[in-house]
């Protein structure tokens, strides 16, 4: 979403200039933009696979209303697969930074204090975001429900939620991003890149403590529901 924000704001504000040279640095780190691009799919990757393994549900079908849990060692192979893919992210950032180590060292941070009142404020604001949002969602239910489920399943409003949730939550990831791709050099081109793949990454940590905490209580027997 960031780069279509910075690029209409640009437009919006007749600055043509900055969207060629956008398009020119993209063209030079080609190769830059390809590694994010490859670990965010990378990452995808690990976490359809650990979403199988964890609900024995493909993310692509339509779901049904309830999806049974599953046993012990599904719940912890899923866990260990997110895990591995954070292990995959890892290595191959190592070795992205021993051969490009100026994207990593140049970064501009002119803009970034450490401030405690944004951070509460910035919090409030998510948390009523998500509030309005959960609310919405009610009455959306309750009209498009039997349309909808229909069309795609008992889980579609599941999906929509999460989906839009999910956007509502990456907003400071997003705010970096657009800081940065507005500043047009590769080192902040990086940073701005990888508050997608590092973003996905983080994910599959969330999934991996998901799976743990899932695995602890079929452990000692508490069942849940999915």
């Amino acid at each position: 979403m960031a780069p279509i924000i910075v690029i209409g704001k640009w437009v919006f504000l007749g600055k043509i200039s900055n969207i060629k040279n956008f398009i020119e640095i993209l063209n030079k780190e080609k190769m830059l933009f390809l590694w994010h691009f490859s670990m965010s799919l990378s990452m995808f990757a690990f976490a359809t696979t650990a979403y199988w393994f964890i609900t024995g549900e493909s993310e692509f079908a339509p779901l049904p209303e309830v999806i049974d849990s599953r046993t012990l060692p599904w719940v912890i192979v899923g866990g260990i697969t997110c895990l591995a893919g954070i292990f995959v992210f890892f290595l191959y950032e190592k070795q992205f930074k021993q051969k490009r180590p100026e994207l990593f060292e140049d970064i501009n941070a002119d803009d970034y204090e450490a401030s405690w009142w944004k951070f509460i404020v910035g919090t409030a604001l998510l948390i009523l975001l998500c509030y309005i949002l959960n609310t919405l969602f009610i009455a959306w239910t309750e009209i498009y429900d039997d349309l909808l489920t229909k069309l795609f399943g008992d889980s579609i409003f599941a999906g929509l939620h999460y989906f839009l949730g999910s956007l509502i939550s990456s907003l400071p990831e997003t705010i970096v991003a657009v800081k940065n791709y507005e500043r047009l050099t590769s080192p902040d081109l990086n940073t701005a890149m990888a508050s997608a793949s590092q973003s996905n990454m983080t994910n599959l940590g969330i999934g991996f403590l998901g799976s743990v905490l899932a695995s602890l209580l079929l452990a000692i027997g508490i069942n849940y529901q999915l």
